[in-house]
């Protein structure tokens, strides 16, 4: 090959080459289009909201566990200790409005106790004095929370308990609180011969031998 043609063919080449690498050059700078960068912000977007929505429902999730676990240590806080003095009772008295149970009284061998529904704040109340009074009597004292989030409080003594046999006593309590209820019953046996009235605050009332 002549030198002239040679020369050619090598600036041929090198402006084949400089072009080459410019035109890559130019392809890697080139950025995004329009419609490239909507559908990311589409996407993105969809991602955002999907993982949003798990976050809240798990948030929900674990409000509504621990609401119930709440309702559930205040209803066997107050149905242990509701258990404790009836059991050792020497006396009661179920006030009730219309079937609907408003006050518990209890005398034991050294205090009164009086439990109460407080319906507007939804609270278990009661209190206590050392036992210096017949019962029937009023007992001062400052009321003490029993339970929070108390809507309801039955008490339903056994008409007639067999012979020889404890005098039984049911307890139902309903808790509420956002979207949760949740109601224990407990039926309580109440050691040696107690003697138990259901007082109707209509005017009418009924004693238990």
């Amino acid at each position: 090959m002549e030198p002239e043609a040679e020369n050619r063919t090598v600036e041929k080449c090198r402006i084949f080459k400089y072009r080459l690498i410019s035109k890559i050059k130019t392809s890697g700078n080139k950025g995004f289009t329009l419609i490239e960068l909507v559908v990311a912000i589409a996407i993105m977007s969809m991602v955002m909201i999907a993982a949003a929505g798990l976050i809240v429902s798990a948030s929900n999730s674990y409000r509504l566990s621990n609401i119930e676990i709440e309702l559930q240590m205040e209803a066997q806080t107050a149905m242990n200790q509701l258990n404790d003095i009836l059991i050792e009772a020497k006396q009661y008295a179920v006030q009730k409005n219309g079937g609907i149970t408003e006050q518990l009284v209890v005398w034991t061998a050294e205090k009164q106790y009086i439990f109460r529904l407080d319906k507007e704040n939804r609270r278990l109340v009661f209190r206590s004095v050392e036992q210096n009074a017949l019962p029937g009597g009023d007992a001062p004292g400052t009321e003490a929370l029993l339970a929070k989030y108390c809507d309801s409080f039955s008490v339903t003594p056994e008409t007639r308990p067999a012979e020889g046999e404890a005098q039984l006593v049911t307890i139902t309590l309903t808790f509420v609180y956002a979207d949760k209820i949740y109601e224990t019953t407990s039926c309580i046996s109440l050691r040696g011969e107690t003697a138990g009235d259901i007082v109707s605050l209509n005017g009418k009332e009924r004693n238990r031998p």
